[in-house]
């Protein structure tokens, strides 16, 4: 579902891209479209703007980092909202929030650890540098 998203907002992005002949007019074009589809039914204007700032950051991401990193954007939020979150942690769902973090975290890690490439964390470095 994540890279079908994905798959969907580049497209769309190219689409506009190609149509329009400017980067910048395709990004406020796609914000306003994905604003408009996010907060059909809403009438609260504070949801328009949160909807807006997270169209906003799609754009940034996939112009920026390209189709894997709103992929990994798209996992993160979808994992965010699913896992009660919770500072109350004597609560019965709490156990349950820490797990969705700690999954979070592993796959921060994860990532991390494969993009260094087998290089050492800080380098080679001697004592006579």
């Amino acid at each position: 579902m994540y890279i079908f998203l994905g798959l969907v907002f580049l497209f769309i992005l190219f689409l506009f891209r190609i149509l329009l002949r400017s980067q910048w007019v395709a990004a406020a074009l796609f914000v306003m479209l994905l604003g408009t589809f996010a907060g059909l039914g809403d009438e609260s204007f504070l949801v328009g703007i949160i909807n807006a700032l997270i169209g906003i950051a799609y754009v940034f991401v996939l112009i920026r980092f390209g189709l894997l990193a709103v992929v990994a954007e798209l996992l993160f939020e979808d994992l965010l909202l699913h896992f009660p979150i919770t500072p109350h942690l004597s609560s019965w769902y709490a156990g349950i929030g820490l797990t969705g973090l700690g999954l979070l975290l592993a796959l921060t890690l994860f990532a991390f650890y494969t993009s260094l490439g087998g290089q050492p964390l800080f380098g080679r470095a001697s004592l006579e540098d």
